[in-house]
């Protein structure tokens, strides 16, 4: 009879040992993104060396976008990585052999507050960042005209 008990006691713990431990998501690195275009211009972001993979871009403000030039054949979703040549053309306006990628919130100027900056505007971008450099440039960059930008560097 004590034989009989010990079975269902054994087939529960069987069952807790098999259950499976659900993987964790890969880490995230969140950088908070501030632009500000016109005679002040600047993009700032910290910090500016990150690990690769997945990264959160949070447009604090107070410009409405910023652009990342990556390299060939990147979009939104894994963007490659520039080499310190195409930084330096870049930095003239030229973007030659680059992917431009416009991150824009979805709300007008007057929706921005000193308080909230672009909360619920669609302020953050998720990407996908490999090891090198990338240019995060105020607005969308004109050819041929130097931007205001600031390089982000990925490590692996």
């Amino acid at each position: 009879m004590r034989q009989l008990r010990l079975i269902p006691i054994l087939l529960l713990v069987s069952g807790c040992i098999v259950e499976r431990v659900p993987t964790p998501p890969p880490a995230t690195t969140t950088i908070p993104v501030s632009v500000e275009e016109g005679p002040s211009a600047h993009v700032t972001f910290q910090p500016s060396q990150i690990p690769a993979g997945r990264t959160l871009l949070v447009l604090e403000g107070p410009a409405q976008s910023f652009t990342i030039v990556a390299g060939p054949n990147s979009d939104t979703a894994v963007a490659t990585a520039l080499d310190s040549d195409a930084v330096n053309r870049a930095a003239f306006g030229n973007f030659e052999r680059t992917t431009l990628l416009p991150m824009q919130v979805t709300c007008g100027p007057q929706e921005w507050t000193e308080a909230d900056h672009w909360a619920g505007c669609g302020e953050v971008f998720e990407i996908e960042l490999q090891p090198g450099f990338y240019a995060i440039v105020a607005g969308n960059p004109e050819p041929g005209e130097p931007p205001t930008m600031s390089v982000l560097e990925v490590v692996p």
